[in-house]
């Protein structure tokens, strides 16, 4: 299909695509990794540090600053933290989104989600949803029903029956409309 008529096609269906990157990583076997030179990766007794095929950048090095900047142009960052285990609000303060959690249970996302807004803005917290084609109708409205942040829809959308992913775009739907009023609503937590 060609990654351009990919994201064509998803933006045509309403979605707003994304690109996950690690640009503090380079794969062994690409193009960079023979560009750049061997100061700009970090190295152990003089050779390249390779952990799961890919060499660990080291951003000190001028090359690698220039080679970022040419390559990413426009870029909204994403402090993951550890899926935010090791989130503070200076990082906050720095970055676009903060990732919230790893979780792929929906029923147990629920509680970040909603103590998502004692710690950030819900528009700066990055929500994961990851609907599932083996999983109930109500266990998959649950995935988009805990995006009142900053939804990161994932998983295997392509396989997912029709009627599931109807669900998921209703939800999606109902998110769009939420999603410019977040900054706006006033909290309200049940001190129980």
């Amino acid at each position: 299909m060609g990654f351009k008529r990919l994201l064509s096609h998803l933006i045509e269906t309403g979605l707003s695509p994304g690109l996950w990157i690690e640009p503090e990583v380079n794969g062994v076997r690409s193009i960079v990794a023979n560009q750049l030179p061997n100061e700009a990766f970090f190295r152990r007794n003089g050779q390249r540090i390779i952990e799961k095929g890919r060499y660990q950048l080291d951003y000190l090095h001028p090359a690698v600053q220039e080679h970022m900047h040419v390559v990413i142009h426009r870029l909204k960052q994403k402090n993951c933290s550890s899926s935010a285990q090791r989130m503070d609000h200076a990082m906050l303060a720095v970055h676009t989104l903060q990732s919230t959690s790893d979780q792929q249970d929906p029923d147990s996302y629920g509680a970040i989600a909603a103590a998502l807004p004692t710690t950030m803005t819900p528009e700066q917290g990055a929500i994961w949803a990851y609907p599932q084609p083996e999983w109930h109708d109500e266990t998959n409205a649950m995935t988009v029903v805990n995006s009142l942040g900053r939804i990161h829809l994932s998983g295997r959308l392509d396989i997912l029956k029709p009627h599931q992913f109807g669900l998921i775009k209703q939800g999606m739907d109902i998110y769009r409309i939420l999603a410019p009023r977040t900054s706006s609503l006033a909290r309200c937590l049940d001190w129980g």
